[in-house]
């Protein structure tokens, strides 16, 4: 509440707040965020704090570390938003996702009156945060394993994918292959059923942009073919608004190499 009042949206305590070894800054100031996310990126890190009280979760995956670790799992983890695979994953697996997935679940909630949450919970097969990290890293152990099969029992895929690229990097600890499976899996799941929960709540409040979406969505062709997709203007604005509005990561800890 506090960061909604002052001119500049940035708070700094007074006091230390225990396991801290420095004043924390609290920011909502989007030039501040520009700066420490884009601008002077190599000068903020997760820090040691931050990392000790998430290393037996996420261990070394890409949301744990900084450096040359952060480097190659960015660098592998871009080739999956390139044109090519965005187009090869609206045409296929979103096509997938809503036809025998989404639209079933909300047909059925909407019959049944089940609350929206917990749709996307479902849908997204949201695991309840008290399952132990053994049990995660065994289920994420279990997709590696699958892979693994799928990629020796075919010379070639149809599609790369992200594990696979990862596979192929030449990374044979498996430990950190989970980190990175565990890593990924909450990236995908939790940031987009939250973003999609408040998209549809914003839109029952409001019916006027519903029916414009909708009008943008019945000009285009059945098929979610990839370059009308992205010609949604409409659309991704309003996502984009109801992101703004309701960001599905509400806090970036970082910790400044320098202070200059």
């Amino acid at each position: 509440m506090a960061l909604r009042h002052p001119p500049r949206l940035t708070l700094r305590h007074h006091r230390s707040p225990p396991l801290l070894r420095s004043l924390p800054v609290f920011s909502g100031n989007p030039a501040v965020v520009q700066h420490i996310l884009k601008t002077n990126f190599p000068n903020y890190e997760k820090g040691d704090i931050s990392r000790r009280a998430l290393t037996d979760f996420l261990g070394h995956g890409i949301f744990n570390v900084d450096g040359e670790s952060w480097k190659f799992q960015r660098q592998v983890s871009s080739h999956e938003f390139s044109t090519k695979s965005l187009r090869k994953f609206v045409e296929t697996v979103v096509d997938t996702e809503l036809s025998d997935r989404l639209i079933p679940i909300l047909s059925s909630a909407a019959k049944h009156g089940m609350e929206l949450s917990l749709i996307f919970k479902t849908f997204f097969k949201e695991k309840r945060l008290r399952i132990a990290v053994s049990e995660i890293r065994e289920f994420a152990m279990n997709i590696i394993n699958e892979k693994k099969q799928e990629l020796g029992e075919k010379q070639s895929l149809d599609s790369v994918d992200l594990l696979s690229r990862f596979l192929s990097s030449g990374h044979s600890d498996e430990n950190f292959v989970i980190d990175i499976v565990i890593s990924f899996i909450l990236a995908g799941r939790d940031t987009t059923s939250a973003a999609l929960t408040w998209l549809f709540w914003l839109l029952s409040k409001n019916p006027e942009i519903e029916s414009e979406i909708l009008k943008e969505i019945y000009e285009k062709s059945e098929a979610p073919v990839y370059d009308e997709v992205k010609d949604m203007v409409y659309t991704h604005a309003s996502l984009c608004e109801s992101m703004r509005l309701y960001p599905p990561v509400l806090m970036d800890t970082k910790e400044a190499v320098s202070q200059g």
